[in-house]
């Protein structure tokens, strides 16, 4: 399935996996095969932690909640990965001492949700996600020398690995269970993985893409490793299925029906039971069905991405300069959509919406259509004055910005490129 590539979105991934394009990655390599890039690390690479940062992200991490949870110690052992409990000091942050001792001991660190925690590697997953339309989440794994944190196994996202420090080395292998779902239960059988597909040493700047559910496994040798893992989750059918069944529960009461207990226990009702489930399906065919299904899965919060740590509070304060000649640009990572309502209209962006008149809304769609624009590009539909207004309130809301120095984008990694629509992957 082609998708139209934003009009004047970055391309980000062309400079992540340099010297292979991204066209040759999504026609060659996407969900079909892995992919071993050799290069030096990129000088746009700078700003990511390195392993000279590590020791303040684990500090700075928060001492209770969800986000506590996000540091692991993990080391392989007899095919299984093995956890060790993280100390924590008296505010309830990671003992620091004690992960260094782990480490020293062979545990591998694992900092998960690293774009909730590092502003350069927020602006990397955003604009990644900017370009392909994907939740991205990263993780970073440091491993010392002569260790291996996971055995073999498979995940249920493609992964992109950036080697930032050391090298470790990489076996990937077939998939024995094909495009898992990431709640997939699957089993790796070790005697089955037969000859790996590729067998590949990351060294600094190297990188390497695992397709879903590809069996991997890496180990260092003589010297550490540190690495950035980028997963990538896209949207699948299943999730598009599960938005048309929640669409026609919500118009329809056939779908809210409870069903008898003992319906579901007797065998002599359950060809019954699946006459009825056809009929259910066959119900949510249609045009609206999917285009209502569509509009709930856009309209789920991004669990994964974050919205890009990009100086916005300079833009604020310079929103009073805009003119109708000012270049205004998207925040990398900020998904947008319009809605029509009886006699509004808004645009959403992440948990946020600005609503204003339903004759706005041409404007709004020209907005929610573009990474950047000129001002007074804007419709028709608003006066000139009209226009300005309504850009300073975007910017001032935190869905738009003032494009640095004339740039049509507001790009933090490499060379900024001007781009036109195309085919972006199947």
């Amino acid at each position: 399935m082609n998708r139209a590539r934003r009009k004047g979105a970055i391309q980000v991934l062309n400079e992540l996996l340099s010297p292979v394009t991204a066209s040759t990655f999504w026609s060659d390599y996407w969900e079909r095969q892995p992919l071993h890039v050799v290069r030096e690390l990129p000088v746009w690479c700078s700003e990511l932690p390195s392993i000279d940062d590590l020791d303040a992200i684990i500090s700075l991490m928060p001492p209770s909640g969800a986000e506590a949870e996000g540091l692991r110690l993990v080391r392989a052992v007899a095919g299984r990965v093995e956890d060790s409990s993280i100390a924590r000091g008296p505010d309830g942050r990671p003992d620091v001492p004690a992960v260094y001792r782990a480490y020293a001991q062979g545990w591998t660190v694992v900092v998960n949700r690293l774009h909730l925690r590092s502003a350069p590697v927020a602006r990397l997953a955003a604009a990644v996600a900017d370009e392909t339309g994907y939740g991205i989440g990263v993780n970073l794994y440091c491993s010392p020398a002569r260790s291996r944190g996971f055995p073999a196994h498979a995940d249920g996202h493609d992964a992109l690995l950036l080697q930032m420090d050391g090298r470790k080395t990489w076996q990937v292998y077939p998939p024995q269970y094909d495009l898992p779902l990431e709640d997939s239960d699957v089993e790796i059988k070790p005697t089955e993985l037969g000859e790996p597909l590729l067998q590949a040493t990351l060294a600094r700047g190297h990188l390497l893409y695992v397709p879903r559910g590809f069996i991997h496994a890496g180990a260092t040798e003589s010297e550490l490793s540190m690495h950035l893992t980028l997963g990538i989750h896209p949207t699948r059918w299943l999730d598009l299925l599960l938005a048309a069944l929640r669409v026609a529960a919500d118009h329809s009461l056939d779908f809210r029906r409870t069903i008898p207990a003992a319906e579901l226990h007797n065998p002599a009702t359950r060809a019954q039971i699946g006459i009825e489930l056809e009929r259910l399906f066959q119900s949510i065919s249609g045009g609206d069905v999917a285009a209502h299904a569509v509009e709930r899965v856009l309209s789920l919060p991004p669990h994964l991405t974050p919205q890009a740590f990009d100086r916005h509070f300079r833009a604020v304060e310079r929103s009073g300069d805009v003119r109708g000649a000012t270049m205004i640009a998207r925040r990398p990572g900020l998904r947008t959509r319009v809605v029509r309502e009886e006699n509004r209209a808004c645009i959403v962006f992440g948990a946020h919406r600005l609503r204003a008149p339903l004759f706005v809304a041409p404007a709004l769609d020209f907005i929610s259509s573009r990474s950047s624009f000129r001002v007074d590009e804007l419709p028709e539909v608003l006066s000139g004055s009209s226009k300005i207004t309504l850009i300073r309130r975007l910017i001032q809301e935190g869905l738009l910005t003032i494009a640095e120095d004339g740039d049509r984008t507001n790009h933090h990694f490499g060379a900024v490129r001007e781009s036109t629509d195309r085919p972006r992957q199947p």
